[in-house]
């Protein structure tokens, strides 16, 4: 029996951007790696997530996958040290998070509100060699929701004006094209598991570090101190 999690923002086109780029060396040594999942959603509504109990909240809902892209990068942290609270007016449970994971020099800065009007970028990603930043989200969410399905080339594909920018430390900037998003690819992958015994696409080994990670963000955060992973 096969156990893989739907980690699907692996497959967004912002971070397959982020990945291709880190993977190519074109930012040199990564030295600073910021994402957010911000949001403008100030009044508080019934339903689980902003309920108090056991999964709920900002943290395990946007920030597992946060923290999921940061560990298919560079692996489990050093240390965290993290605040999570409920921001809004009558807030239930966690609606904001500032998470810093530490790898030696690299530091990887993941963050959410629940009351950004305006957002900033969505990735930061500086290096030795170049700065990336990147502004917009990956719009699939919204395609599936508009009855739109993934059987084209247009799939994924990312709004021109959303396009993230490489700055060398020479101070030369291009544009670069934004890679498709693919969460296709997530079950392409798992039939590729189960028809020919390759690799899932997230193994449970993997799902649960992120849990592990979750859980030592609410330590740090109860306890206002870095927590350290043996």
């Amino acid at each position: 029996v096969q156990l893989s999690v739907y980690h699907n923002r692996r497959w967004d086109n912002d971070y397959l951007t982020v990945k291709q780029l880190i993977e190519e060396g074109k930012l040199g040594d990564v030295k600073m790696y910021e994402a957010h999942f911000d949001r403008y959603r100030p009044a508080v509504r019934d339903r689980w997530r902003e309920n108090e109990g056991p999964g709920s909240g900002a943290l395990y809902d946007l920030g597992s996958h946060l923290i999921d892209q940061a560990l298919h990068l560079f692996g489990m942290p050093e240390f965290v040290q993290a605040d999570v609270f409920g921001q809004r007016d009558h807030a239930r449970t966690d609606d904001y998070f500032h998470v810093v994971l530490g790898y030696g020099s690299l530091r990887v800065i993941l963050h959410s509100s629940a009351i950004v009007p305006s957002n900033g970028p969505r990735f930061q990603v500086h290096g030795t060699e170049a700065s990336y930043i990147k502004y917009g989200i990956d719009g699939q969410e919204d395609m599936l929701r508009a009855g739109k399905k993934p059987v084209d080339d247009t799939w994924g594909a990312d709004h021109p004006e959303h396009y993230g920018k490489l700055t060398t430390g020479e101070g030369e900037t291009t544009e670069i094209e934004t890679l498709h998003g693919s969460y296709v690819t997530y079950y392409q992958k798992i039939a590729d598991s189960l028809l020919r015994g390759e690799e899932l696409p997230v193994s449970a080994e993997e799902a649960r570090d992120v849990v592990k990670v979750i859980e030592a963000v609410f330590e740090s955060s109860k306890e206002k101190r870095a927590v350290y992973f043996n």
